[in-house]
């Protein structure tokens, strides 16, 4: 059995497995994962089951909870300012880029 976290697949791996539709992951056969170093990994046999949030103390529960606020928060202050570079003209002064001492 794999989790979300588990450092010992490859990433790759993990992503592939985790990113299956729920209604898929039992009836997969065989997938195949490309890996960073040009290799692929061939995995099959997914049983998806959920998770007891219980088994978690709350002061973690809480505390991926606020991690995962500010990463949203990061994530869409990231995207605003992206477009607002795609959409600004900015018009930089000659001098400024070639200033005479």
């Amino acid at each position: 059995m794999i989790e979300r976290r588990d450092d010992v697949v490859p990433t790759e791996v993990l992503n592939a497995a985790f990113a299956l539709p729920k209604d898929q992951a039992s009836s997969a056969k065989r997938q195949e994962a490309a890996l960073a170093g040009g290799g692929h990994a061939v995995f099959h046999g997914l049983e998806g089951r959920a998770g007891e949030p219980t088994s978690v103390p709350q002061s973690e529960r809480d505390q991926r909870q606020q991690d995962l606020a500010e990463q949203s928060a990061l994530a869409e202050l990231t995207s605003y300012a992206a477009n607002l570079r795609r959409q600004a003209s900015v018009t930089i002064p000659d001098e400024v880029l070639n200033p005479t001492y």
